[in-house]
């Protein structure tokens, strides 16, 4: 794990990540809107842009070596309150199980706290044990929850 790292976002490595991405049951509320993600250059890019021009978020890429395996950041940024809600996202199975999430989480908290951030929000799907268990091992703690969401919370 000692090659991790957070990198910037670049054009090239947007489509790099989503060339390779599999979409994750798990992150649908209804098992029934299910469907293998499809990479589509024009859609990445629209993407990429409409994230990037963003003034409330900020992310990277979690690169193991040279390859990217995950993409963090912080959206809703509220500078004036500190905090922030995470998203993390691995590639596909193969990332998964092997603590690039753990990996990954550790490094994004640190650049939370550079970024001066004293709180950080999880939304978090019912359904997706993998980030329940994740957020928890981090110290989340929840806060409250809907029909398909936990809200959880951690304090830098």
């Amino acid at each position: 794990m000692s090659d991790l790292s957070l990198v910037s976002r670049t054009r090239e490595r947007y489509h790099a990540f989503f060339a390779r991405y599999e979409q994750d049951p798990a992150l649908f509320a209804d098992p029934a809107r299910f469907a293998p993600y499809v990479y589509d250059e024009a859609k990445v890019e629209a993407f990429r842009r409409k994230r990037e021009s963003r003034t409330d978020y900020r992310g990277w890429f979690l690169m193991e070596g040279n390859e990217i395996v995950g993409d963090i950041g912080f959206k809703r940024i509220d500078r004036d309150r500190a905090e922030a809600e995470i998203e993390i996202c691995l590639r596909d199975d193969r990332c998964k199980g092997r603590g690039l999430g753990t990996a990954g989480l550790r490094l994004a908290l640190e650049k939370a706290r550079e970024m001066g951030l004293k709180t950080v929000r999880a939304s978090i799907l019912k359904g997706n044990l993998r980030s329940r268990r994740l957020f928890a091992r981090a110290g989340f703690r929840p806060v409250s929850e809907d029909e398909f969401f936990l809200y959880e919370r951690l304090e830098l």
